[in-house]
């Protein structure tokens, strides 16, 4: 049996989550300013797309089993 973590768990999850989510924005943010990429900047770039939205998805799931 799959057990529900406490919701003050679950908020502190969620609320470091979304603090996770804002950083990776902050730094795509900055690199959006930026006229040329390098390579390397490029795939930061990337990786920090892919972290944000596993970050985003993470929050959604935790908030479905806060709700369940």
């Amino acid at each position: 049996m799959v057990r529900t973590p406490r919701p003050e768990k679950l908020s502190a999850k969620i609320e470091a989550l979304r603090r996770r989510h804002a950083e990776y924005e902050e730094q795509l943010r900055a690199f959006a300013k930026r006229n040329f990429l390098t390579e390397e900047e490029q795939a930061e770039v990337r990786r920090l797309k892919r972290l944000k939205l596993y970050a985003k998805d993470e929050i959604e799931r935790y908030l479905r089993i806060g709700n369940a």
